[in-house]
């Protein structure tokens, strides 16, 4: 079941500058709307306790051990939307490996490690921010701003980099936002927009179909991570401010 409406076609990018309708995927108490799988198990089953809750820095948070390769995912699919949360490493010793997989749709499992079919925004210093392609049922092209909407520069790859590094160093919190209008989506690191998306899509048996809906994945792959302040508000467009970034960048 969708929170926000079915997009138009072709969606306006324009909209105005208030930020407003806020909505916490995170109450701090439970795992409610949300939904643990790890490779080889059952949905809900996390025996060893990789998904937690616990209070850091005077706040609950979301801890993820990444001993186990899985993902935290929300109940509910979106589209037409832009996200924010926040993340911090626990240690800056080790590895560190983590994402924010969206436009996650089908099975667990069924995906890279454990996770499900979905695009990924890298949580993986020094690309964080960047793109990942978790195999062939998940396409999309890199994209710049033309005439006020995002469109394809060419195909993205398996793996596209970020135009800058913008994550405080590790030890410290970090912001990414996710702004998906349609098939486009912007990914955004400490509110640099550190990479542009188009033409979100996924083959099907004779063709390729726009992928502009799912659900969101937190996931569990290396190095413990914590997560807080899950936010989601409902766009008809990319925010003006993100717009003025692509802009500068192209």
């Amino acid at each position: 079941m969708a929170l926000w409406p079915t997009a138009a076609r072709q969606p306006s990018h324009e909209e105005p500058e208030a930020e407003t309708g806020w909505v916490s995927l995170f109450n701090g108490r439970d795992f409610t709307g949300w939904e643990t799988f790890l490779q080889g198990g059952r949905p809900g089953e996390d025996p060893s306790g990789v998904f937690s809750i616990v209070e850091k820095d005077a706040s609950p948070v979301i801890r993820v051990s990444g001993t186990r390769h899985g993902a935290l995912t929300s109940e509910g699919e979106y589209e037409n939307y832009h996200l924010r949360l926040e993340y911090r490493w626990e240690t800056p010793k080790g590895a560190h490996n983590s994402g924010l997989n969206y436009h996650a749709v089908g099975p667990h499992g069924q995906g890279f490690l454990g996770m499900m079919k979905a695009h990924e925004m890298e949580i993986y210093p020094p690309n964080t921010g960047g793109y990942f392609r978790t195999g062939d049922h998940r396409l999309c092209d890199l994209a710049e701003l033309r005439d006020g909407r995002l469109e394809s520069t060419g195909p993205a790859g398996m793996r596209a980099r970020v135009l800058c590094n913008c994550e405080h160093q590790l030890g410290l919190w970090n912001q990414v936002e996710l702004v998906c209008v349609g098939d486009t989506a912007l990914h955004i690191v400490n509110s640099f927009v550190v990479l542009a998306i188009a033409r979100s899509r996924q083959p099907t048996a004779t063709a390729e179909a726009p992928l502009t809906r799912g659900r969101l994945q937190l996931q569990s792959y290396m190095g413990a991570i914590y997560f807080r302040r899950i936010e989601i508000r409902p766009v008809t467009g990319i925010p003006k401010r993100f717009q003025r970034m692509v802009a500068a960048v192209r």
